[in-house]
């Protein structure tokens, strides 16, 4: 239903930048003397404007315990050259719980309590047929990995190499992987970040088999959310 992968990650990047003290020329060095040892002649290093903006929004989207949001799902299948489209809304809390509810085109739910993923299928009679897997599985490391990108942007920058664009309403963080082993799978994820509302507005995962999913979030809520939400049915 929705691709993602490992347990939290989070994003950013620097873009190099120094600034140089002012000095006065020192004494000409003969050639031994300058393939000595030499005093530095930068005093301090000063991160250019694009990495305190992005500083300063690691800062705020990471600020947040809670988000609830409206989602329309693209998913794009190589193969078969199709794309399908869900829609539903989706709960997060830190560290990574979430509740991933699918309204249409046919309901269904996915829930992570923090320990165990569980898939839940309307069933006949008003009783719901109830998956689980393993949080380390394929499907729970691809629903993790939305919410490391969705909720805990800051630790991304540990395993993936992040170019970010500033625009007046918005920033575009284009997340490509360091590690052989995601290279194998994973092209890049694409972040679209609604700079006045503080939250990842969209969100685009490319892989190298030609498929990708795109995830569009509307209508963000910061309220406290209970922790029964993320309880399966029948265990409140």
């Amino acid at each position: 239903m929705i691709p993602k992968t490992s347990i939290r990650r989070q994003i950013l990047f620097i873009f190099l930048s120094s600034v140089t003290a002012e000095a006065t020329p020192p004494p000409k060095k003969s050639d031994h003397e300058i393939r000595g040892k030499q005093s530095p002649q930068i005093t301090e290093k000063v991160p250019p404007d694009s990495t305190r903006q992005l500083r300063e929004l690691q800062k705020q989207l990471s600020s947040f315990e809670h988000l609830t949001v409206e989602f329309r799902q693209l998913t794009y299948r190589s193969l078969r050259k199709k794309t399908s489209v869900s829609t539903g809304v989706a709960y997060f809390s830190k560290p990574d719980l979430f509740r991933w509810t699918i309204r249409s085109p046919e309901q269904s739910e996915w829930i992570f309590d923090g320990k165990i993923l569980s898939q839940v299928i309307p069933g006949s009679q008003g009783k719901p047929e109830i998956l689980s897997y393993g949080k380390g599985g394929d499907k729970g490391k691809e629903l993790l990995r939305i919410v490391d990108l969705v909720l805990n942007f800051d630790t991304l920058l540990r395993e993936f190499r992040a170019d970010t664009k500033f625009f007046s309403d918005h920033a575009e963080v284009s997340l490509t992987p360091l590690s052989a082993r995601d290279k194998q799978n994973m092209l890049r994820n694409l972040l679209i970040i609604d700079l006045k509302n503080n939250y990842v507005r969209e969100l685009k995962m490319e892989f190298n088999n030609g498929n990708h999913t795109t995830l569009q979030f509307t209508h963000p809520k910061r309220t406290a959310i209970s922790h029964n939400i993320y309880r399966l049915p029948g265990s409140l």
